[in-house]
């Protein structure tokens, strides 16, 4: 028997769902910028340099500045596209943290490639 009821929305794509996306994107993509910024300060000395703004705290507050400015764009611009219906949470989490795994690895490499002296 057919009813004329509509079928209820999948959870991850109502529009709480929605709301969760573009934060969650933009995390991943500010953790993937710190590792590619801590690989490129850990192995090049002019980018170290550059990215130095408290010289006590050394390049880290520069990765951070930069890291920060990344989310902060990231979150408005996938907010502004309204990504909600075009992919499913599910879909945003898993590339959030396949981008956070990616970041993670970057700077671990940095790290190692500083410490072996290259």
């Amino acid at each position: 028997m057919k009813t004329d009821r509509e079928m209820p929305e999948p959870a991850d794509r109502s529009p709480g769902a929605a709301g969760l996306l573009p934060p969650t994107l933009a995390a991943g993509l500010a953790g993937l910028a710190f590792g590619a910024l801590g690989l490129l300060a850990e192995t090049l000395p002019g980018i170290r340099a550059y990215l130095t703004f408290y010289r006590p705290l050394g390049c880290l507050s520069g990765i951070m500045l930069s890291t920060a400015v990344v989310l902060a764009i990231a979150w408005v611009s996938l907010a502004a596209l309204r990504l909600g219906s075009a992919i499913s949470l599910a879909v945003g989490i898993a590339m959030s943290l396949l981008m956070l795994c990616l970041g993670t690895t970057l700077l671990l490499l940095g790290i190692s490639l500083h410490a072996l002296g290259y």
